[in-house]
């Protein structure tokens, strides 16, 4: 049987939270289609979430310009107390909880706050990660190094190297890398021109040499 713990376990990659998990009652589920705005920068809502299901983008907005920081998978908790944009990246259910009374049910729930710790460590380090990149990298090294980044994450071995299913569009490609889906495509053109890069579907592409990709620049 499930327990709670497993709502909190690290790499479901997108697949529904079991439904007989055993949750504080102070959760209460809302649903959102692909590309919906779930909270703004200036929420009047005080609550914190967990994403059930689906996948939800925590991004940066000025005027036409998007920086996207992390995309929150199932069993990850963030909250409304951010400059951040929160947005479904794809059909998703979240569960919401008053932050007052999600604050009384920390010591019978220890697993929320080492969650909720683990996925702002890893904001706060894919923040650095940005600005490093948009001050010293260019588009493509930071291309290079998202593929390589998600192939160790979540690849595939294929018989013609690692299998890697980005799951985006090219705008949503574009809005993590910090740069305009134009790029994006010529320069995903130039790695595959030099058999860096294999396309294998839409989103999906195969790296023949992980070592060869990464130390091309």
């Amino acid at each position: 049987m499930a327990t709670r713990m497993d709502l909190f376990r690290p790499g479901l990659s997108g697949r529904p939270l079991p439904k007989d998990l055993a949750l504080p009652d102070i959760f209460a589920p809302r649903s959102y289609a692909r590309r919906e705005i779930i909270f703004g920068p200036h929420a009047e809502e005080d609550l914190v979430f967990v994403v059930a299901s689906g996948r939800v983008r925590i991004f940066f907005a000025h005027e036409d310009k998007e920086l996207t920081l992390s995309i929150l998978r199932p069993g990850d908790i963030y909250s409304t107390h951010t400059r951040a944009w929160v947005q479904a990246y794809k059909n998703s259910t979240i569960l919401v909880a008053d932050t007052r009374a999600f604050r009384k049910h920390i010591e019978e729930y220890p697993e929320l706050t080492l969650t909720m710790a683990r996925v702002l460590g890893d904001l706060l380090k894919k923040s650095y990660s940005h600005i490093l990149n948009l001050a010293f990298k260019n588009v493509r090294r930071r291309l290079e190094e998202f593929l390589l980044h998600e192939a160790r994450r979540s690849g595939r071995p294929h018989a013609r190297g690692t299998l890697v299913d980005l799951d985006m569009t090219g705008e949503q490609l574009a809005a993590m890398l910090g740069t305009t889906r134009q790029t994006v495509s010529s320069t995903l053109g130039e790695l595959i021109n030099e058999g860096l890069l294999a396309k294998e579907g839409r989103g999906s592409y195969i790296i023949p040499d992980m070592n060869r990709l990464r130390h091309s620049g």
